[in-house]
């Protein structure tokens, strides 16, 4: 399907000149758009909705070119493993704004923390904020080698306290595997896009001839990829302990202790017996969110039995017990002897023929829809059902924080007031 053009909206301000972007992302093709969109994973959105379309790019189209007027580029690995349906969520939308990045200038890996956080703090029972996300996660940029001071690629989000496991230790084939999102009806146009007043280059509002401000379109995030996210040294974005309230810091304590009782796995060897070391203790080693687990779930229930099999010890036994079972009785009649124990000096480090067994694994299921996120005493928060899903409604905060905003204009967006 060839791509469709159309002017931009005056809004969308910035020139075509991409010689700031990586290499990589600026040279890379689309592989959907050599080979006509044979495998191309076109779920972008919550049955039974008709809002969305994945479209094919042209070749002379990048992950970082600007396409028409509403709609934006993603990683297929977006929807296909990480279960984003559109439209995004409100904390989605207000990570993005914040950080003045389109979600495609975003690792994967780090499009998947979104998520996952977003999905434990309606599991603890608390509101996702700016604040808090941007006291756990700190940024990490990548620059291309020979030209770091004039070239940027993807950012990366990177914990302060380990909480969540990455989705994947190495992300691959996901560079050319990238489509274009287009709304299709006025519901997803104004999900993304809504109408504001237009300004001089003062920042003044204009005034037409009616003596009516003049309205024009913005974005809620950007559509495309930036560079003035880059302007701003990566502390800007981020948080300290001083800037939290005390219900975010509170909220922290509460995931960190929540992660902190998750009973470490234990290491076995390829015939099911449990590693020890030198002392004759478990080797075990410490357990955090599965992101990837967590992010195959498909509803609320599903999401609320994976975190209670994350932190439920009897859970692990059963499942332990049973997996070593399965695996004598395959063995059964065979003359083999089990190998003995591997001794060791404590670490977290499985030797010689040793294995990790994951006490948590389970099925894993493609599509997610949005979840929904209960709100808690204290909360300033409302819960919209829409389509069967669910988004968060934020309302004006305390201590003169900027969250959402979904009537302030993408041009207008400032960091969140300190205070």
């Amino acid at each position: 399907m060839a791509e469709e053009q159309a002017p931009a909206s005056t809004s969308n301000t910035d020139g075509d000149d991409y010689a700031w972007v990586a290499d990589e992302p600026r040279t890379t093709v689309s592989k959907f758009s050599l080979n006509g969109g044979d495998g191309m994973f076109r779920t972008v959105q919550r049955s039974p909705t008709d809002d969305w379309k994945a479209c094919i790019p042209n070749t002379n189209r990048r992950i970082c070119s600007k396409f028409q007027w509403g709609s934006f580029p993603m990683y297929q690995i977006a929807f296909k493993q990480m279960g984003y349906r559109l439209p995004f969520s409100d904390f989605e939308v207000a990570v993005f704004r914040y950080l003045h990045l389109t979600p495609s200038q975003l690792h994967p890996n780090s499009l998947a923390f979104i998520r996952a956080f977003e999905m434990t703090a309606s599991y603890l029972g608390f509101m996702p904020t700016i604040p808090l996300f941007f006291h756990a996660f700190h940024l990490q940029r990548s620059r291309p080698k020979g030209d770091a001071a004039n070239k940027f690629g993807r950012v990366s989000l990177k914990q302060s306290t380990k909480l969540f496991e990455m989705f994947l230790e190495s992300v691959r084939g996901f560079k050319d595997s990238y489509f274009f999102i287009k709304p299709l009806n006025s519901v997803s146009w104004q999900s993304i896009i809504y109408r504001g007043p237009a300004k001089d280059a003062t920042r003044a509002p204009l005034i037409g001839p009616d003596g009516r401000p003049i309205l024009e379109n913005y974005s809620r995030f950007p559509l495309s990829w930036r560079k003035s996210h880059y302007l701003k040294p990566a502390s800007d974005f981020i948080y300290s302990t001083e800037e939290l309230t005390v219900e975010e810091l509170s909220n922290y304590e509460q995931m960190k202790v929540f992660v902190g009782s998750f009973p470490h796995k234990t290491y076995e060897d390829e015939d099911g017996n449990v590693v020890l070391d030198g002392s004759g203790v478990p080797l075990t080693k410490k357990c955090f969110i599965d992101t990837r687990r967590l992010l195959a779930c498909k509803s609320a229930a599903e999401m609320e039995a994976c975190f209670r099999e994350m932190s439920s010890i009897a859970a692990k036994v059963r499942k332990s017990k049973a997996a070593k079972e399965k695996r004598q009785a395959a063995v059964l009649g065979s003359s083999s002897t089990a190998v003995p124990s591997l001794g060791g000096d404590g670490n977290d480090n499985a030797r010689g023929n040793a294995v990790v067994v994951d006490l948590e694994d389970v099925a894993v299921n493609a599509n997610i829809g949005t979840l929904s996120i209960p709100s808690r005493a204290g909360c300033s928060a409302g819960l919209v059902l829409s389509n069967g899903g669910a988004r968060m409604e934020y309302s004006p905060v305390e201590h003169g924080r900027q969250y959402l905003g979904l009537t302030s204009s993408f041009k207008d967006f400032k960091i969140p007031a300190r205070t």
